[in-house]
Order: C-alpha cells, then sequence, then structure tokens
C-alpha cells in the first residue's frame, strides 16, 4: 500500500523529469538550417551594436534591453543559447580544419570574432536607464511566474506543489545549460584566436 501511495506521489514529477530530458535531447540533435544560421548571425551583430551603443550612451534601444533579458530569463532560454553556441564551435572547428564554408555562414565566426574581440575591452554600460529595463525584463518573468503561482494555489491548489516541482526543475535545467554554455563560448573564443591568427577568417 505505502510502495503503491508513494508511487502515486511522484509518477507526475518522473513524468516531468522524462518529458524535458526527450525534449531537451529532440531539440538539440535538429540541425540548423540555413535560416537558423542568417538568424544566429543577425543576432550576434544586434549584440555588437547594443554593446557599442550602450558603452557610447547613443541611439540605445531600452526595449531591446527590456526582451534580451526577458527571453534569457525564460524556462529552456539557455537550452537554446547552449544549441547555439554548439553550432558557433562546431562551426569554427570545422573552419579551423581548412575546410570550405559559405561566406554567408562564415560571416557567423566572424561577428563572433568582433563581439568577443569588444568583451575583452571590458567597455562598462554607462546607461543606467538601460540597465533598469533589463532588470525590468527579469522582474517580468517572476510577476508571471508569481501570478500563476497563486491562480494555481486559489483555483487548484492540489497541484502548487507540482508547480513548483516544475519551475524548480526547469531553473536547475537552465542552470546547468548557462554553465555549460560559458563554457562552449570560451571554447569558441580560444577557436577563434587561433583562426586569427592562421588567417582562416579571412
Amino acid at each position: 500500500m505505502k510502495k503503491e501511495l508513494i508511487k502515486q506521489l511522484f509518477l507526475k514529477e518522473v513524468v516531468a523529469i522524462l518529458f524535458l530530458t526527450i525534449v531537451t535531447i529532440s531539440y538539440l540533435k535538429i540541425p540548423f538550417n540555413k535560416i537558423d544560421s542568417y538568424k544566429l548571425e543577425a543576432e550576434i551583430s544586434d549584440r555588437i551594436l547594443v554593446y557599442i551603443s550602450t558603452y557610447r550612451d547613443v541611439d540605445i534601444d531600452y526595449l531591446k534591453g527590456f526582451m534580451n533579458s526577458f527571453s534569457a530569463s525564460l524556462p529552456f532560454s539557455q537550452i537554446i543559447e547552449y544549441k547555439k553556441q554548439s553550432f558557433i564551435y562546431n562551426l569554427a572547428l570545422y573552419n579551423n580544419e581548412g575546410k570550405q564554408i559559405p561566406i554567408d555562414i562564415k560571416k557567423i565566426l566572424v561577428s563572433s570574432n568582433e563581439f568577443y574581440s569588444l568583451k575583452k575591452l571590458n567597455l562598462e554600460n554607462s546607461n543606467s536607464k538601460y540597465t533598469l529595463y533589463q532588470f525590468l525584463g527579469v522582474m517580468t518573468i517572476l510577476f508571471i511566474l508569481t501570478t500563476i503561482y497563486f491562480t494555481i494555489k486559489y483555483i487548484k491548489p492540489n497541484l502548487l506543489n507540482y508547480y513548483i516541482f516544475l519551475i524548480v526543475i526547469l531553473y536547475i535545467t537552465n542552470l546547468i545549460f548557462l554553465g555549460l554554455k560559458s563554457d562552449k563560448e570560451r571554447l569558441i573564443e580560444n577557436t577563434l584566436i587561433e583562426s586569427y591568427a592562421t588567417n582562416k577568417l579571412n
């Protein structure tokens, strides 16, 4: 009887973990297509513009600051970012082996190299308003999660623990992939330095 009760208590949690694992693995296995590559190159170029504009304190798109921090705070966001960085890293390795890469795809490496070069300069964001918009992006996610929490609490209180479990497991997963993404970024930077030294980014 006790075993059956334990099974019932943890069945939903086990199913959720298995589902998250399957979805994550399936998503990571989906290859980048040409449109994804163009979007990625545009995204990196956009990061460069944001980095420069916030440092110079001119032509700042505050809504972009809000949206970037909002999307980065979503569940599953770091898995998406990890996949992008893995693609860039594999592309950089492929390029280092002297293999031909289409010019439009190679722009991803050129833009990435420019972005990492800028980051090395440690340019400070001198615009407090932009920082505030980034903070509001994170707080909006927190507000949404809190609103869902209280909605469940008053409408379906028996699902409250399950909701908390889902949020915790999603953000633990996000945290793990944040670390993996950071490792990939370091590898990309080192690989691009090597590519630049051997003129393989030209």
